[in-house]
């Protein structure tokens, strides 16, 4: 198509399609290099005090400030799977502590309820043992 354009086009024309063919070429590499080095990118803000707080751990551990932001990242999100596998295991445990309850206060309330039962029969037994006598 773009010969035929420089058959029938004046120069000019042609020119300004190459110009505008290797601008778009340029452009779309550029685009793919771009995307490939800011991949991962983040633009943050940080306050004053937790910018200085990172200053002075980047003098500590010796690292880049990007190689700080990353292992502390890294370090919360361990943290966190490490608390909810602990909170975990706590609720588990919490869970048989309470089922130890439940069974306890389960044979507590069959014990007194038997012992209500054994009052209700002797109670009954005096009541008909008292209408007997009356008759």
């Amino acid at each position: 198509m773009l010969l035929a354009a420089r058959t029938y086009a004046p120069n000019a024309i042609w020119h300004a399609l190459c110009a505008h063919r290797q601008f778009l070429e340029g452009q779309a590499i550029s685009m793919v290099k771009s995307r490939s080095r800011d991949q991962g990118k983040f633009l943050i803000r940080f306050s004053e005090t937790m910018r200085k707080g990172l200053d002075r751990a980047v003098e500590r551990s010796g690292r880049t400030m990007t190689a700080e932001i990353v292992a502390r990242l890294g370090w919360s999100f361990e943290e966190e799977r490490r608390s909810s596998e602990g909170a975990a295991s706590f609720r588990e445990y919490a869970n048989r502590d309470a089922l130890t309850q439940a069974e306890a206060a389960i044979d507590a309330l069959e014990k007194e309820l038997a012992e209500l039962k054994a009052k209700i029969i002797a109670t009954k037994s005096k009541f008909a043992a008292s209408r007997l006598l009356k008759l």
